[in-house]
């Protein structure tokens, strides 16, 4: 049987080609990401004077500057503690983003950046400037403007030379106006590593005596979406990775607030000698002795009783010590010699582990008759603040140490330290008519608001809102 094969038609490859429908254009070959995929990467990148941070924040409204896509990396291959705003997810840091240091150089070499912030940024020679962590900043929802002193712009190395003029006059409070001296754009990170945010604001720059190094103005707030609370002294603003958080210093709040009043050159606000001295102890001012001042009453028949010395462990007694430096550094004890009342120190641990320091004054308090002052009624409290929508709770600072001992009975409070032995000038805790005679100094100050907005019991008040 035989069987008969066609022979196969050589076809030529370039027969092949010439019988190919011509290609159309495709539309990819306008897409602007091909086109720079075929461009070469730059070896070799200009010189910035800031980090790419701040240069994003301030192109990211440009349309030549093409946003990447969110990577599609799983959550726990990425290091959680880096973020990059670029492609808007975990993983590395933004100024170590390749792709966005590439989108840089293309638009500056495009010439669509040609200042970045601080000097130029393609030509010439640029340096980039320190960092610096500026403290004494000032947070003030009511200024129209933020403002930067004079004294901190040349203390980061800025030239005046830099500054923008400008003849607007900023108007004071009190109706004085001042002129700034210029305006400069400065990139300011606020918050914490990992929930941060980089601003370009334009301060004020002011030659004039203030406590502050800046004060943030409404445009700054408003840019970054603050929310602030000055109950907490703390401003929140959202971040691309949370909510960023900036916390104010309640000591150097107080350090800034005598600063100005001191720098003030009138009669509208001073403070006297004795507030000046109180302020730098950090403590409130006594109650005058007609107002309320605690007498201990003792039997004149009683035995006074000396307590042995206690033995603490070596922890202990630097409790003890810290503590009575606080004391005398407020002026609420002095030192005493040949007491006749004496009594120890004991400590009582707190819920959250720390030490109060107490007094036992058992042995004084037997020979103390009582005080028949009235207490308010728990249940009578709780009747009246009933039916309300806003209540705000109130605690006394240092409130017993606030009414000072009878001269006749400060030596009675007698206690024993270490190194010497000390009584109360202030009316101390434990001692058996301490909460009446506070009750009685609340019952005098507030007496035109008890029962109608505020309720106190001893050192507890509330203030009640309908």
């Amino acid at each position: 049987m035989e069987e008969t094969l066609t022979p196969r038609k050589d076809v030529s490859p370039l027969l092949r080609q010439d019988n190919k429908r011509p290609r159309e254009p495709n539309q990819r070959d306008d897409n602007p990401w091909v086109k720079q995929r075929q461009n070469p990467r730059p070896k070799t990148f200009t010189p910035l004077n800031t980090s790419r941070s701040n240069i994003l924040m301030e192109i990211k409204d440009l349309k030549e500057l093409k946003w990447p896509l969110r990577m599609r990396s799983l959550p726990e291959n990425g290091d959680r503690t880096k973020y990059h705003d670029f492609h808007r997810d975990h993983g590395h840091t933004t100024e170590g983003c390749l792709a966005l240091k590439q989108q840089i150089e293309a638009l500056i070499r495009r010439g669509t950046i040609n200042v970045i912030i601080g000097g130029t940024a393609s030509g010439g020679d640029t340096n980039s400037g320190p960092n610096f962590e500026v403290k004494r900043i000032l947070v003030d929802n009511g200024s129209a403007a933020n403002v930067l002193s004079h004294e901190a712009l040349v203390q980061m190395g800025i030239s005046v030379e830099q500054l923008k003029p400008v003849k607007t006059p900023l108007q004071g409070f009190g109706g004085g106006a001042i002129t700034p001296e210029g305006i400069v754009g400065l990139p300011m990170t606020l918050g914490s590593e990992g929930w941060q945010v980089t601003h370009i604001i334009t301060f004020e720059v002011v030659r004039t005596p203030m406590a502050y190094n800046a004060i943030r103005g409404r445009p700054l707030l408003n840019k970054i979406r603050a929310v602030i609370s000055t109950f907490h002294l703390a401003m929140k603003f959202p971040t691309y990775s949370g909510v960023g958080v900036v916390r104010g210093s309640q000591t150097m709040a107080r350090q800034c607030y005598v600063t100005s009043v001191r720098k003030i050159k009138g009669d509208v606000m001073q403070l006297s000698e004795l507030e000046l001295e109180l302020e730098n102890r950090g403590r409130l001012a006594p109650v005058e002795e007609l107002v309320a001042v605690h007498k201990l009453n003792v039997n004149p028949g009683a035995k006074p009783i000396k307590q042995r010395k206690r033995q603490f462990a070596p922890e202990r007694r630097e409790v003890i010590r810290e503590e009575i430096a606080k004391l005398l550094n407020a002026q609420f004890i002095r030192e005493v010699q040949y007491p006749d009342w004496l009594a120890n120190v004991v400590l009582v641990k707190k819920a959250k582990g720390k030490w109060r320091v107490c007094i036992d004054f058992t042995d004084l308090n037997k020979a103390c008759s009582k005080d028949s002052y009235p207490l308010p009624r728990i249940d009578s409290l709780v009747d009246s603040t009933s039916g309300h929508k806003l209540y705000s709770f109130l605690d006394a600072f240092s409130g017993y140490h606030q009414i000072p001992m009878a001269t006749e009975d400060q030596e009675k409070t007698s206690f024993m330290a270490d190194s010497a032995i000390y009584c109360y000038k202030a009316m101390p805790f434990g001692l058996k008519n301490a909460g009446a005679t506070y009750q009685r100094l609340i019952n005098k100050v507030i007496a035109d608001l008890i029962g109608k907005t505020i309720e106190a019991y001893v050192d507890d008040m509330v203030v009640k809102s309908k």
